[in-house]
Formats: C-alpha cells, structure tokens, sequence
C-alpha cells in the first residue's frame, strides 16, 4: 500500500543469534537500531546518560522477524514474509529466538491496519481489520506460543469502495474499543472520513455492545502493528487522531488526543485536546512517559515536499503532553526523521528519546520531566528505533 514507509525499513527488526559474549541479565537496557548501510543491530546497554557507556552490539541475519511489543523477559515481533510470530529471550548476552508460532498456517491475518494489546503478562491480543474490509482478532498464549482463539468482529462490513482506517484498538477491563473512520482507499483524491465510530466490544464474548461516532476529527489510529497510539490512565483511555498527509490529509480536522472514560461505550463529549492546526504541523503517536503524560512527534508541512522527506529528512520536533490539563509543551530536543516506533521510554522521572541526526549517527537524549532540562547521552552510529528496559 503505497502510504507505508518501504516495507524494508518497517519489517526491518529481525533476529537471529548476536556474536557477542556478555551476561544479558547485567545490561538494564535493550535498544534496535537500523544501520547506516540497512543492516540491524541490537545493542544493551547499563546507562543511557553516558555518552562514552559500555554497549554489546550485534548485527542481525535479516531471517526472523520485525519486533513489535517487549514484555516481561522477551521481544515479540511477526514476519510478513513468513507469516510467523517469533518469541525472543536475551540469554548469556546473546538475542536468542526461543519459539516461533506459524501465524499464517493457524488463521487469516494481515499486517495493515492492525493493533496489540495485552490482557495480562501471558496473553496478547492482536486485531486486525484485515486491510480495511473485516476486523479480525486473535489471541496468543506467549508461553506456549499458541493461538488460544480467533474470529471476525462483528462490526459492520464497510459498503462497497470504502475501507476502515486509522485503527485503534485497547482492552479495558471487560471491554475491548476499537476506534476506526471509512473512507475510499482506492479513490485518491477522495478526502478521509468526516466521523469517528467507536465500537465497544464486550469481553471475553467479542460481542459488539455499540457503536457510536463523533465528528471532532477524524482518523483515530495507526496502521503499524507497532505504532502506539493509546494509553491507559486511571481507567481512562486516552487516544490520538491523526489526520496527517502521511496517509491522506483532512484539511478540516485537527491532530488531537480523546478520552474515553472508564468504562464507557462513548468518546468523552467534555475532552478534546487540539494538538495541531493540521495545516502547518500534523501530529503522530501517543507515547506514555507516566504521571499523566505523554510525548507526541509532530511534523513542520513546511519542510515535506514529498512524501519521502518524512522518514529521509528530519522534519519532526517533539512534544510533551500533559493529559489532564491539556497543555502541550516543545521539548528544546533537535528535530527527528518521522517514524513510529517507540524509540523513547521513562526512567527516574526522565524521558529518554533516541534521536537520529544528518550525520548518521543517533545520540539519546534525556528531558527531565519536572525541570525541562535536556541532556545528551549515549551515542551510537545508525538509527535507533526501538528502547526498551529488560526485565530480568
């Protein structure tokens, strides 16, 4: 489809075996990079804040799979050229695949338009709107790595000419929302949707409770398996419409966060965070830092000529959310290349951002949420894609 980054560089996390020779279970953080000649890395690391920190670095075989959830010990990721879902474990320093679950020969599953959330530490959920004509879910037992149940959503087909889009997905308790707009794919120059239909799903039945819609704006997802857009937070979830020209711009609407509260089956008509004028800044994501906040990557129009400039030029500065007050805040970090995974994470009541610059090496820097003061810190060559903290 051609609003996706070139396949490569979105399936691009694949493991394998790292030659390398330390302890894993010393190294507190894991971080996936692309390198500057396509080739993939994953390196751990004690410390983000040192520039000059001890790293184990090793370069992957382009065999397994593209990375997108860590939970507990272990990175999760699906192969679309195999069709597989691959569990993988740091063991003795070493990335080291431990299952693999045939996805594609257990049930009908497509990438596009899809979405992860986890019921609890053994159980990942995964739906998919199979390209925008039927919402599917599937759910994973991860220690046996088995699919445990699968089956259509029984959310309305789209009418001939029009796909869902812009999907987003969360398990809340016992209930399960999927958030989605129509418009026609095919059809170029049609606009997106003007309405936000929101289904509430009832849990573990995957009955659907209701739909109902707002017309706020309008795309409220992703499309990447690995793209957050969402968060939890005291019950409530929180979720980003995005109606950028990365896909197909509504010049009506506005970038902006919604808010579902606990347990409802509706948007919440008294919360609408504008994030951007979707005329000269489009914003994308929705990563949770902690206390209420969340970090969002917003790109200048005026530097995108084409669509090649989000992911080859560094066209996007990044933002800190407050959730509740509705205050949005440029972090004093240098300009980024768009991409959506999540190359950011919390520590110590730190925000730390992997950063790449024109130089070709990435730097993480570190925003210290209650002063604002930035720091640079580890460096390395190539992009950094992904930061996690290990568990152990």
């Amino acid at each position: 489809m051609n609003f996706i980054r070139p396949i490569w560089l979105f399936g691009l996390i694949c493991l394998s075996f790292l030659s390398c020779n330390t302890n894993g279970t010393d190294s507190h953080f894991g971080i996936f990079l692309l390198g500057n000649e396509d080739s993939d890395f994953f390196m751990t690391t004690n410390t983000l804040s040192d520039k000059n920190a001890d790293t184990v670095s090793g370069k992957l075989s382009n065999t397994d799979l593209g990375v997108f959830t860590y939970r507990k010990g272990f990175y999760y990721g699906y192969n679309e050229t195999t069709g597989d879902i691959t569990k993988a474990g740091i063991r003795r320093g070493k990335l080291q695949v431990e299952k693999r679950l045939p996805f594609r020969e257990v049930v009908t599953w497509r990438p596009v338009a899809s979405w992860h959330s986890w019921l609890n530490d053994s159980t990942l959920l995964m739906g998919s709107s199979m390209s925008g004509k039927q919402f599917v879910f599937v759910t994973v037992d991860v220690n046996s790595m088995k699919v445990s149940r699968s089956g259509k959503l029984d959310i309305p087909l789209p009418e001939d000419g029009y796909n869902y889009g812009g999907v987003m997905g969360r398990l809340a308790g016992d209930k399960l929302y999927v958030a989605y707009m129509l418009y026609q794919y095919e059809n170029k120059q049609a606009l997106p949707g003007d309405t936000i239909y929101l289904a509430t799903i009832d849990y573990p039945s995957m009955k659907t409770m209701s739909i109902t819609t707002d017309t706020r704006s309008t795309f409220p997802g992703g499309y990447i398996l690995f793209w957050q857009v969402s968060l939890e937070l005291d019950g409530d979830i929180y979720f980003i419409a995005q109606p950028g020209g990365r896909l197909r711009r509504h010049p009506d609407f506005k970038s902006a966060v919604f808010r579902i509260k606990k347990g409802d089956n509706k948007l919440d008509p008294g919360y609408f965070f504008p994030l951007s004028d979707n005329l000269t800044q489009e914003a994308y994501g929705l990563y949770d830092v902690g206390n209420g906040q969340a970090v969002t990557k917003i790109a200048d129009r005026s530097r995108v000529h084409q669509f090649s400039d989000y992911y080859e030029n560094n066209v996007i500065s990044y933002h800190l959310l407050d959730l509740k007050q509705k205050t949005i805040t440029k972090m004093p970090l240098p300009d980024d290349r768009l991409d959506f995974h999540k190359n950011l994470i919390e520590k110590d009541g730190k925000t730390f951002i992997g950063i790449y610059g024109p130089d070709g090496r990435s730097a993480v820097w570190s925003y210290d949420l209650k002063t604002g003061e930035v720091k640079k810190g580890l460096q390395t060559s190539g992009q950094i894609l992904m930061i996690d903290e290990l568990t152990h």
